[in-house]
């Protein structure tokens, strides 16, 4: 586990291709979710994608409540830095009812 910025990461090595970023307030918790592109299908709205080389990341708010999209945002640049991929595309869908 490590602390930088506010956020520190949380890393079970039974739970391969998860992550779990958490600010040191204990508001932001956010379960980062990692697969290839080549088997990843499911697109849904209410979370943040990142892409980048051969994998998409899955950016999901478990935090006990909603926080602010400038928050999660917030930690997921940190995470993109904090793991080297700073150049990770972040994508979201939202869905609009007319």
């Amino acid at each position: 586990m490590a602390k930088e910025s506010g956020y520190f990461l949380v890393i079970y090595p039974s739970v391969p291709d998860v992550d779990f970023i958490c600010d040191c307030r204990g508001d932001v918790r956010i379960r980062v979710s990692r697969t290839e592109k080549k088997n990843f299908y499911h697109l849904s709205v209410n979370f943040l994608y990142g892409i980048v080389e051969k994998f998409v990341f899955v950016f999901e708010n478990i935090s006990d409540s909603a926080i602010k999209s400038e928050e999660m945002i917030a930690a997921v640049n940190w995470y993109k830095n904090k793991i080297g991929h700073s150049g990770m595309e972040i994508v979201s869908f939202n869905l609009v009812s007319n």
